[in-house]
């Protein structure tokens, strides 16, 4: 009667355990990544504001001081080393005048045809290849650049969807090692 009852209660236990790790495996990990896609994505849209508003609005003002192409790219390129992510200037047709990852001089007049920044919908970010320009998908943000009351061109920030993997990997190896010590 012993034996039945320990061996029932051990069973119990290892079931119980991989319940809990397929549990993890599954829910918390989407979830991880969802949590992780939304601050991510708050946090570069905050970031492609304020460079729409300090770094590039100048761009198209008929100011005497205003920005360069050369200064911007300057600007972006510390910006993506620092964000780990590919930040765009567009013009409003679709023009790629900046791109942080090559320089001013490698792609000129690159034009986005199917860009509308209106697909995102109600959203301010978007998940994907971007139009096909990328081979993995990315988070991908738009903030526009006003000046005058009209749009003028488009600030796009993108992040590979691989470095977020990366860290909801990392977050929950310290959730399975939490799940493994409980257990011990």
């Amino acid at each position: 009667m012993k034996h039945s009852l320990y061996l029932k209660f051990l069973l119990t236990y290892v079931v119980f355990g991989l319940l809990s790790f397929l549990v993890i495996a599954t829910f918390s990990s989407q979830m991880t990544l969802n949590y992780l896609t939304e601050q991510r994505a708050d946090s570069l849209y905050r970031e492609a504001n304020y460079i729409s508003t300090n770094f590039a609005r100048s761009y198209y003002s008929d100011s005497p001081n205003a920005s360069s192409l050369e200064d911007i790219h300057t600007h972006f390129r510390a910006l993506d080393t620092y964000l780990n992510a590919s930040i765009w200037l567009l013009n409003a047709d679709g023009t790629m005048l900046i791109n942080s990852d090559e320089s001013l001089s490698e792609n000129p007049d690159t034009v986005i045809a199917e860009f509308d920044p209106t697909d995102m919908g109600s959203s301010y970010y978007m998940i994907g290849d971007f139009y096909g320009l990328f081979e993995e998908d990315t988070l991908s943000v738009v903030a526009p650049i006003t000046y005058n009351f009209r749009p003028r061109g488009y600030v796009l920030i993108h992040m590979p969807m691989s470095v977020l993997a990366r860290e909801r990997d990392g977050l929950l190896n310290v959730t399975y090692l939490t799940l493994l010590l409980i257990f011990a």
